[in-house]
């Protein structure tokens, strides 16, 4: 081989090298900046962007989110409900908040209630109920465009995953979780269970829920931050553990 040839095929290896290692260190910038402080942020549309019109809040990759805004102070709290059930299953616990000074934000996630989507939950694959971390995504922008600071969520099942996900990545405060699984429908939470700066946690689950009280169990075992699990007997599933007992710890969660 000539040594002029030899040269080339060096100088060459040595620029691949270069833009690989640029492109990997811009991988690895991405995923650090992936985990940033949400309210903290100077954009409303950072994640996503958002367009609201009437009660819809239309999400990054086109659902339009039907929703229930009660702004009480500049402190939110974002309610997300559970398959089968939708934003009316958190009626009563808005109106304690409410009368706290804690602004609600409440959604329909795509395929439940009055929210419109392409497809009904039947036909959904477990992507379909991955995506909807889009609905939260876009439910906090619009908190944010709102000039409402998102202290906290509520989740139900499902819905309780997503809340934790987002808090866990975003350094929000403070989540209540009725009824968590370590996986509902490709949603896990595994992965985020031993984030050093993760939410304070608020968890509900019934002995008969087995799954969910397991799981619940598990998280207690495993969670790294602070946590409070209320153990209940024979209270159903997600939402359907609201009374008046629940609500009040919920409220004085969020007040504190």
């Amino acid at each position: 081989m000539k040594t002029s040839t030899l040269i080339l095929i060096l100088i060459s290896s040595g620029i691949l090298f270069y833009l690989a290692l640029s492109g990997f260190n811009q991988l690895n910038s991405a995923a650090q900046a992936a985990k940033s402080d949400f309210n903290n942020s100077s954009s409303t549309t950072q994640i996503v962007t958002i367009q609201a019109s009437g009660n819809y809040i239309q999400t990054i990759d086109g659902a339009n989110l039907s929703f229930d805004f009660n702004k009480t102070s500049n402190h939110g709290v974002i309610l997300l409900p559970q398959i089968g059930k939708d934003k009316s299953s958190f009626i009563a616990l808005e109106k304690e908040l409410n009368k706290n000074n804690i602004t609600t934000l409440s959604i329909d996630l795509r395929g439940m209630g009055e929210t419109i989507y392409p497809k009904q939950m039947f036909q959904f694959t477990d992507q379909d109920f991955i995506s909807m971390q889009n609905d939260v995504d876009a439910a906090a922008n619009y908190l944010k465009s709102n000039n409402v600071q998102l202290i906290g969520f509520v989740g139900a099942s499902i819905g309780a995953n997503l809340a934790f996900n987002f808090a866990s990545k975003h350094n929000i405060g403070k989540a209540v979780l009725l009824s968590p699984g370590l996986s509902y429908r490709g949603v896990s939470i595994v992965d985020d269970l031993n984030q050093s700066n993760g939410p304070i946690l608020l968890i509900f689950a019934s002995n008969e829920d087995t799954y969910a009280f397991d799981s619940s169990q598990k998280i207690q075992d495993n969670y790294t931050g602070s946590l409070t699990f209320v153990k209940l007997q024979n209270e159903g599933h997600g939402a359907n553990m609201l009374d008046s007992t629940s609500i009040s710890k919920i409220v004085e969660f969020f007040k504190k």
